[in-house]
């Protein structure tokens, strides 16, 4: 496994290489102090696995070079680790196609735990920053239903969309990859985020977790009309 590591702290990148050895024995890193050296690194490197990016770094914003990636990249996961914890950074880092959010003062644990979810192809949110009915959205006390038990009544194409948003895509690559309308897509955003009973991509990226849902198998097929 390859990581690109973002961030203009030596020592908090050696930290993460020790950290996410326990990932993978054989894991190999790629360093980069800024988003334009990270940039490079990712042309130069076209089989990395994970990129770890740090949100506050001199020249190019962290969020510019996070949108940046997730265009010319849209199949490699980004991870925001930052030590700014506000719910509107958070949720603005999803929303741009981050798939995952560790706050710096995490726990080794819980970052190796974020990360083991991202790469297993899920999304980690703080869930501190989530509001409580998107966190027990469908769910009794601490149950949590299992894969199929829950039917949202959602269209094939609106599970589609569900599945894209959790994989942090964006709504123009959500429209690229379904070849639908942007008006449709964000059609089909509002009636999962109705559904969720969510506000945002972060609360539904949430709820999806909580209630169980597996969007791993979901076929993505092109679009063939405005009434998909």
């Amino acid at each position: 496994m390859k990581v690109l590591l973002v961030d203009d702290h030596v020592l908090f990148r050696d930290g993460l290489k020790l950290l996410i050895g326990a990932l993978d024995p054989q894991i190999e890193t790629v360093d980069a102090g800024n988003c334009d050296e990270a940039l490079t690194a990712a042309q130069r490197h076209a089989d990395l696995d994970l990129v770890l990016l740090d949100l506050q770094m001199p020249g190019r914003g962290g969020l510019e070079g996070l949108a940046i990636l997730r265009d010319q990249y849209p199949s490699l996961p980004v991870v925001v680790m930052s030590g700014d914890e506000q719910p509107a950074t958070i949720q603005k880092a999803i929303d741009t196609g981050a798939m995952g959010f560790i706050p710096k003062t995490s726990s080794s644990a819980v970052m190796l735990q974020a990360l083991k979810l991202v790469l297993a192809k899920g999304v980690y949110v703080p869930p501190s920053v989530l509001k409580p009915s998107a966190a027990s959205c469908g769910s009794t006390g601490n149950a949590v239903p299992g894969p199929g038990q829950i039917d949202l009544k959602l269209s094939p194409r609106q599970m589609q969309v569900l599945a894209l948003l959790v994989k942090g895509r964006p709504t123009k690559l959500i429209c690229r990859e379904l070849g639908i309308s942007e008006s449709t897509a964000k059609t089909h955003i509002n009636k999962i985020f109705q559904t969720l009973d969510v506000h945002n991509r972060t609360e539904a990226v949430y709820a999806t977790a909580q209630l169980g849902i597996s969007i791993a198998d979901i076929a993505i097929t092109v679009g063939t009309g405005e009434d998909d």
